[in-house]
């Protein structure tokens, strides 16, 4: 008798550690999906083979190129985005990654193009026509960077950076009185606030102020 209740003790514990793994297995946080790159890679690969892009999933199509940009695979990234902007231009935050990218390689009159093309779609997106402002003014062309500077600008009065860059580009211009308007606007922005400051100072100092 004796032996029998250690018996059920001994089958009553086994069976309260399995409950307890068991428990902890499903409650264990899941493993990270795209941690291994070769399975994010085997995903591209899947989705060229199911042609994605004929099912109209441009929304995963788009994800899995914003993936492969964040685990540094640029190249094949632009690859998809390129098709999917081929594919519908007006899938307008395709062609902003694509900007962005190709910006990142010095590619600044590709850029511009795909830029060109989102703005079509999205004709108030401040962000399309500062980043053409900042491609422009990488191609030292200064006219048209104060241009769209300037849209993006009257789009979103609080895009101190862009109240920054109109301000540098007045100062080469010339423009001593638009500059300091520009500086005034820009020191309210977290990230410019202590230069538009100093090009204030610069401005006071050529005034004589």
């Amino acid at each position: 008798m004796e032996k029998s209740k250690k018996t059920l003790k001994m089958i009553g514990i086994c069976i309260i550690g399995l409950v307890i793994v068991v428990a902890v297995n499903i409650l264990k946080k899941p493993e990270d999906p795209f941690k291994n790159d070769d399975r994010v890679k085997l995903g591209y690969q899947h989705v060229e083979e199911s042609d994605i892009l004929n099912s109209k999933d441009y929304d995963s199509y788009y994800e899995i190129a914003f993936l492969l940009n964040e685990l540094d695979k640029k190249e094949e990234s632009i690859k998809m985005l390129n098709t999917l902007v081929n594919k519908k231009p007006d899938y307008y935050k395709a062609s902003e990654l694509l900007g962005s990218l190709l910006c990142e390689k010095e590619m600044f009159k590709e850029a511009i193009n795909v830029y060109q093309n989102a703005i079509q779609y999205d004709p108030n997106n401040y962000e399309i026509y500062y980043n053409l402002g900042i491609a422009y003014t990488r191609l030292n062309d200064f006219q048209k960077a104060q241009e769209y500077y300037k849209m993006a600008a009257e789009i979103n009065a609080e895009l101190y950076l862009a109240m920054y860059n109109l301000g540098m580009l007045s100062l080469m211009f010339g423009d001593i009185e638009e500059a300091k308007i520009y500086f005034e606007k820009s020191v309210d922005g977290e990230f410019v606030e202590a230069k538009g400051y100093f090009n204030l100072a610069r401005i006071a100092c050529i005034n004589g102020e």
